[in-house]
């Protein structure tokens, strides 16, 4: 829940910078105090997070190491670093490389652009 938190604090209190999260859903409200602003969580199985239990958490190396102003992570106890994120990138391309179809979809454009 501190790591939740960090998305409003720090180097995140004037531009906030939202955690990406699976397996969890949390509710948020941005009247209340900076440290205060979660006000429910819950697991993928709908139950309360206990904050007397221990976690198992997956992130990029980056973040682990406290990156991008999120410090708690690297408060992590036990972490077992599987690879680095740009080696699980490489190995996911060079395994299949098939599945890796670059390409353009339109989903940024910049407006100002001269016509090519």
């Amino acid at each position: 829940l501190r790591l939740l938190e960090q998305q409003w604090s720090g180097i995140h209190a004037a531009v906030p910078r939202y955690l990406a999260v699976a397996g969890l859903r949390y509710v948020f409200d941005l009247s209340r105090p900076v440290g205060q602003r979660i006000v429910a969580a819950e697991d993928s199985e709908g139950l309360p997070i206990d904050t007397r239990r221990r976690y198992t958490i997956a992130a990029n190396d980056f973040l682990l190491g406290g990156g991008d102003g999120y410090a708690v992570f690297a408060e992590a106890i036990d972490a077992q670093p599987v690879m680095k994120d740009i080696q699980a990138l490489e190995a996911y391309v060079t395994g299949a490389p098939d599945a890796v179809r670059p390409m353009l979809d339109g989903r940024a454009r910049r407006r100002d652009a001269a016509a090519r």
